[in-house]
């Protein structure tokens, strides 16, 4: 991420990213999807606010609750973490081949499963 112009954001932020290109979400939603509290996630989402990624604004729909939605620097950033992941995957690939690599994925993905 730093050589691509977002020394400030990790890979692993951006994935939260990446959940909000589509369309905004609430907390809650997001949380869900990537198996984390939303005490957790405000924390990160609060950073990415201040980083200028993202924004919380009112739900037409309830005005209790929040949405969440990228802002243009998010949206640049979530577009260059996919690429930053698929060159990562590329890579990964040239060394264990693509068969190993599918099986590290699904071992992983076992893992995280077995974790809830």
């Amino acid at each position: 991420m730093t050589r691509s112009g977002f020394p400030d954001l990790v890979l692993g932020q951006s994935a939260i990213l990446v959940l909000l290109l589509g369309a905004p979400k609430r907390a809650s939603e997001l949380a869900v999807e990537l198996r984390q509290t939303k005490q957790a996630l405000n924390h990160v989402l609060k950073d990415l606010e201040v980083r200028g990624c993202l924004r919380r604004t009112a739900d037409p729909d309830d005005g209790r609750a929040r949405l969440i939605e990228l802002t243009p620097r998010g949206r640049r950033a979530a577009v260059v973490s996919i690429r930053v992941a698929d060159r990562a995957e590329r890579r990964w690939a040239s060394v264990l081949g693509r068969a190993e690599l599918e099986q590290v994925k699904h071992l992983l993905a076992r893992l995280l499963e077995s974790a809830e």
